[in-house]
């Protein structure tokens, strides 16, 4: 699956320089190969692994993804000031913050369900 998610995202991307440089067929072919790894082969695979859950347990696997997330981009904004680089420091402070917000909005999606977050776990307030 990460493999597959890996290619739509670079493939996508690929597909975005192939437009802004005018060149619709290589792009159109970009595209298609990243629709097809997202639509069919992540999908197909996704649902094999069976992750889905009820709304809050799939809220709890967002919210602690995220906070390894945090943990990461820390760990690697660390990592580059202590070689260095400033450009990857701050890139790294910025997705950081990002995923901050978006722990914000999951916890508040949580709330609203009347529970309440400990940690990276959800319990039934």
């Amino acid at each position: 699956m990460e493999a597959e998610a890996f290619s739509y995202a670079k493939c996508s991307r690929f597909a975005a320089h192939a437009r802004m440089n005018d060149n619709q067929e290589v792009a159109t072919v970009f595209q298609a190969t990243a629709d097809v790894d997202r639509c069919e082969h992540f999908e197909k695979e996704f649902s094999l692994a069976e992750w889905i859950g009820t709304d809050l347990e799939n809220l709890g696997a967002a919210l602690h993804e995220k906070s390894r997330q945090i943990e990461m981009y820390a760990r690697f904004q660390e990592e580059a000031l202590s070689d260095g680089d400033t450009n990857a420091a701050h890139l790294f402070e910025f997705i950081r913050a990002d995923e901050l917000r978006q722990l914000d909005v999951l916890t508040a999606s949580v709330q609203k369900l009347g529970c309440e977050v400990k940690g990276s776990l959800t319990t039934i307030s």
